[in-house]
């Protein structure tokens, strides 16, 4: 099961950093303590709902990486393990949508 990403902003971010921020909160321990496959379901899951809600505030590159992410995501979580590691395809997905919600909060 997923877990729920809370969409409430903080006090003085823009919505869309403040839901990054609470993704990585939580996504950032699941993938250090080995939850690869968790990880990029939050990361997913928060990705959506930014393209679905947030997209005027998010960089067009960023928007594009999260697209593209988006795309591939449903696939490869299926195929994924909850053992599968560093190097799997769900890893590489995780980092797609990290690098991409990174690039977005250096605006």
């Amino acid at each position: 099961q997923v877990l729920q990403v809370p969409a409430a902003p903080g006090p003085d971010l823009p919505m869309a950093a403040s839901e990054i921020d609470g993704a990585i909160e939580i996504g950032a321990p699941a993938y250090n303590a080995g939850q690869i496959k968790m990880c990029a379901e939050v990361y997913a899951q928060v990705a959506s709902r930014l393209l679905a809600g947030r997209a005027v505030e998010l960089r067009p590159g960023v928007v594009t990486a999260l697209q593209v992410a988006l795309a591939k995501s449903p696939a490869v979580l299926r195929a994924a393990g909850e053992a599968d590691g560093r190097g799997s395809d769900v890893d590489a997905l995780a980092w797609a949508f990290r690098q991409a919600f990174d690039e977005q909060l250096r605006g």
